[in-house]
Order: C-alpha cells, then sequence, then structure tokens
C-alpha cells in the first residue's frame, strides 16, 4: 500500500530566520539606534513633527529622517524579537509617510510573525503597490501565502521575487518548491495526475545541483517527498522499476523517510523481491511502530516466504491499527485455512469481502494456489458455491 506525503505547508524558514534579507534594504546604510531610548523622547519627536508650524524650530528633525530613525529602531526592536515595540515604530514611520514602502514590509513581517496572516499580505501588498521593483514584499507575501496553503499565489510570489533579484534564487527556492510540492499534492490527491506529475517534475528541477549549504536543508527533504509522491503515481500506472527509483531517491535524500521504505517494500513485494520487502518494511516500522501498511507488506511477504507465525503476527498488528482495511483479513483468513482453522479462516474471507467485494478475484486465486488439507479443501468449495449463489457467511470476523 502506497503512502503519500500529503503534508501541511508549513512556514518555512520562518520571517524570524530570513530577517536578514526582509529588512534593512539599504545594506550598509543602517544607523544603529539605541532601544533603550524612553518612550517620552519618541513621543517628543512625533509631537514635534505633528505640531510643526511655518517657521519650525531648529530642533525640527526632517521628515525623511524621523521616518529612517523609526524604520531602523523598529528593525532593532524587531532582531531583540519585541515584535510590538517594532510595530509601533513601523505605524509612526506609516503615519509619518504614508507612501514608505519599507515600512509596511517591515510592519507586515511583524503581522506575519504574530501570526496575522491576513494582515501580513496586506501590508506586503501596499507596499508592492508603492514599489513593485523591491523583491522583499514579493518574497514576504509569497511564503505567507504558503503558509495559508494559497499555493498559486504562493508561487506566482516567490517566483517574482527572484525575478527582480536573482541572487535570492538560494534562499528562495525551498519556499518555492515547497509550494509547487504542495500544489502538486493537492493535484495529485484530487485525481489530477497529470498536473501533479508537472509541479513534482518542477521541484525535482528546482532541486538540481543541490548543495548541502544550511539554506538548502529544507529543499532537500521536499525533494525526497517529491520523490515519495511521483513514485506513488509511478506504481500506480503499472511502472515498477521507475517508482522503485523513485523510492530509492527519497531514501538517499531522507534516510529517515518511513514512507519511502514502505513503498519499496510494497514495489519490491510485486516484483518477487520479498526479503527486500521485508528489510524495507522492517526499516519503515523501526522508525514509525504504527505504520499499518508497513505490517501489511511484510505480513505478505512473510506469507509468502511460509512463514505463517510471523505473517500472523503482523497481519494481526495491521488489523489492530487499520480495523477497516480488507486485506490483511484475506491475508489472515488464508493463514487460518493453511492452518486447519476453517471457521476463522472463512469468517476472515467473508469479511474481507464485505469491507470491499473487489478483492473476490484476489480471494480466489489465493485460495487457488494455497496448500490445504483435502477436507478443508471440500469446506472451501462448499463456501465458494455458498458465495456464489448469493448466500454468504456474513458474521463478523472477530
Amino acid at each position: 500500500m502506497a503512502i503519500l506525503l500529503f503534508q501541511p505547508a508549513r512556514f518555512f524558514h520562518l520571517v524570524l530566520g530570513l530577517l536578514p534579507f526582509f529588512i534593512g534594504w539599504s545594506a550598509g546604510q543602517n544607523v544603529e539606534p539605541d532601544p533603550s531610548n524612553p518612550a517620552r523622547d519618541r513621543l517628543r519627536l512625533l509631537q514635534l513633527y505633528i505640531t510643526r508650524s511655518e517657521e519650525p524650530s531648529d530642533e525640527m528633525p526632517d521628515r525623511a529622517d524621523m521616518v529612517r530613525s523609526y524604520i531602523e529602531r523598529g528593525n532593532d526592536w524587531f532582531k531583540r524579537n519585541r515584535i510590538d515595540l517594532a510595530a509601533a515604530d513601523f505605524n509612526i514611520a506609516i503615519e509619518l509617510d504614508p507612501k514608505c514602502a519599507e515600512a509596511y514590509h517591515n510592519r507586515g513581517l511583524a503581522h506575519a510573525t504574530k501570526g496575522d496572516g491576513e494582515a501580513a499580505v496586506a501590508d506586503f501588498t501596499r507596499a508592492i503597490a508603492i514599489r513593485s521593483d523591491f523583491s522583499q514584499p514579493h518574497w514576504g507575501r509569497g511564503v505567507v501565502r504558503l503558509r495559508n496553503r494559497d499555493y498559486d499565489g504562493a508561487i506566482m510570489d516567490l517566483e517574482a521575487s527572484i525575478r527582480i533579484d536573482p541572487k535570492l534564487r538560494p534562499y528562495v527556492r525551498p519556499q518555492l518548491a515547497r509550494a509547487y510540492f504542495s500544489r502538486g499534492a493537492d493535484r495529485q490527491r484530487a485525481g489530477d495526475r497529470e498536473a501533479a506529475l508537472r509541479d513534482y517534475a518542477t521541484v525535482i528541477e528546482l532541486g538540481d545541483r543541490l548543495t548541502n549549504g544550511p539554506e538548502e536543508s529544507g529543499l532537500r527533504r521536499v525533494l525526497a517527498a517529491t520523490h515519495n509522491n511521483r513514485g506513488n503515481l509511478r506504481e500506480e500506472k503499472g511502472e515498477f522499476e521507475e517508482a522503485l527509483a523513485d523510492y530509492t531517491k527519497a531514501i538517499e535524500l531522507d534516510s529517515l523517510l518511513p514512507e519511502a521504505y514502505q513503498n519499496r517494500a510494497a514495489v519490491r513485494n510485486t516484483l518477487g523481491d520479498t526479503d527486500g520487502a521485508i528489510g524495507d518494511s522492517t526499516r519503515a516500522i523501526q522508525m514509525e511502530p504504527n505504520l499499518a501498511a508497513s505490517y501489511q507488506t511484510r505480513g505478505f511477504a512473510l506469507l509468502v516466504k511460509g512463514e505463517l507465525d510471523a505473517a500472523l503476527t503482523d497481519l494481526n498488528r495491521t488489523i489492530e491499527l487499520q480495523p477497516g482495511w480488507a486485506d490483511p483479513y484475506m491475508g489472515r483468513g488464508i493463514i487460518r485455512l493453511t492452518k486447519g482453522d476453517c471457521e476463522e479462516g472463512l469468517k476472515d474471507l467473508d469479511h474481507a469481502l464485505q469491507l470491499n467485494p473487489r478483492l473476490g478475484p484476489a480471494v480466489r486465486s489465493r485460495l487457488a494456489t494455497t496448500t490445504v488439507t483435502p477436507d478443508t479443501k471440500v469446506i472451501i468449495d462448499q463456501w465458494s458455491n455458498r458465495r456464489s449463489s448469493g448466500r454468504p457467511n456474513n458474521q463478523p470476523a472477530e
């Protein structure tokens, strides 16, 4: 059973972590204010501006200098994680200059850091409207949209930030890959497989020439999930060797991804590599002890190898974790019939078919290749005739 990584979109590289790129638009020109200045001094500056007469006093600072001062001090508060104080300074800067794109951008960062995505998007949008040639508000809005699962909007903004400033590509690439991956996962879940494959191909292209830089640690994980999900699509199409290659690549990128081990185990089972399937499913269980699909995969592989007791243990565990799955009941029924427990075995098969009537051909195929005693064979034939006549024993399995 294939496992998709439909992970909710995360706020990749939280804005605080990206602060060096988001604030201080004129690198090297920042004045390092002392945020310990009393609030009354800040109020005095504002009062001087508001009460400025036609003949201002010499102590009245230039308006642009005041705006710059509040922005710089807000940036300093931000770096000290005093977000409310930073937002207050950015508010004053906006009051002094309603067309200051930098102040809107930095206040958007404050909103985003506090989790107010709607207000953050509004501020980033205002900054873009004022100065569309700056990349930072596009980047900031893209990251917030990604967190809000607006993948189309996130892709548009993140690509715009790189187009405006190509030097940002190494830093934006993880978020952009996440946006394409998340949109691809949504499309895959909705059944639009070709569109999902296109998005996954874009993620893999973004991961070309992957380095070990710290800014790409998130990209490596996204790439692993992408190969895993593309492998699932290929497996659905019967492209088992290609799927196997994708799962293997996912494991190379992230050796702690239990879903990729499980999915590779399932394909190896299909291709007849039972030992490989047992090894991969065991590794998945070691990482995620409650991964029901891995117990099922290993149980069927053990059944093929004739290790009935071990197979029964795994299928029982699968049923415990996922009582609504039909396949483990079928496998357990076959094992019980092989062991001569006809009553419980047929009860399991009935329950499997009740959960999934389309399992009929698989049940018949399994029964045809199962070695049982002559007496058990007679009972199985009677059961088959009863089902074909429309009178199955629908007792629930225990």
